[in-house]
């Protein structure tokens, strides 16, 4: 199926449905069965690939680039697909609340843990762990406020690369580090979520079917996603005689 879940024929990679998507997940999966609005999960969602921003002992995920909280402000389409995805493949639930909509994970559901094993995940649910525990001493409410105050303190102008060119080199070698580490998670969410989608339409009539992509779909996810790692580690290679 493609379409809604498609970029002009192509599923997106970064930032797309299933990367934006799996960040969801792994937040309400270690958060569970606390519920979330779209802006709280927005602001989640980048906190746990900055967690060093906060104080979480797993760190960064992405590469901290001093105009990374400058994104948060238009993350919120992304987040939505992301969660669209989810609940068409059985792992977010919509529920109407106080806020007005929130997504929880699925009660009962079996851990995210059991299904993933590349670090890009394991860390990122270290981080979402690290802030659920966080929520249960300071209060929900108290610790997104902390969150959205932090994130007004990262807020910087726009500003290009480094005048240096050997750090310009060291910073685009620490992106592509990044990077592959980020694709071995698509991967991994790309092949989990394919199972997840399964296992809901065997729990649903024909009838009750909901809009969410197939296997094929995921396969091709899958496909690109190893296509942008050789290729990473072709420019990767590249610049190695420049890296002083």
């Amino acid at each position: 199926m493609a379409g809604k879940w498609d970029n002009g024929g192509a599923p997106l990679l970064y930032n797309g449905h299933v990367e934006t998507g799996m960040r969801s997940l792994v937040i309400l999966d270690a958060c569970s069965p606390l519920a979330f609005t779209l802006d709280e999960l927005r602001l989640l969602e980048h906190f746990v690939v900055f967690g060093e921003d906060i104080g979480a002992p797993a760190g960064n995920l992405h590469v901290p680039l001093p105009n990374r909280a400058n994104a948060h402000s238009f993350r919120g389409p992304m987040v939505q697909k992301g969660l669209d995805l989810l609940a068409g493949i059985g792992r977010a639930i919509r529920s109407s609340g106080p806020q007005g909509v929130v997504y929880s994970a699925p009660e009962g559901g079996e851990s995210l843990l059991n299904y993933v094993t590349a670090e890009y995940l394991l860390k990122m649910h270290e981080v979402a762990s690290w802030m659920r525990d966080r929520m249960k001493i300071e209060g929900k409410a108290a610790f997104l406020a902390s969150l959205s105050s932090r994130l007004v303190d990262l807020t910087a102008p726009l500003s290009g690369p480094p005048e240096d060119p050997q750090e310009q080199y060291r910073l685009l070698d620490a992106t592509y580090e990044a990077d592959l580490v980020r694709m071995e998670g698509l991967l991994d969410a790309s092949w989990a979520m394919s199972v997840f989608r399964s296992m809901h339409m065997e729990d649903l009539d024909v009838a009750e079917l909901p809009s969410a992509p197939d296997g094929k779909w995921f396969d091709s996810v899958s496909a690109k996603a190893r296509a942008e790692m050789r290729s990473i580690l072709s420019n990767r290679a590249g610049l190695a005689p420049l890296l002083g």
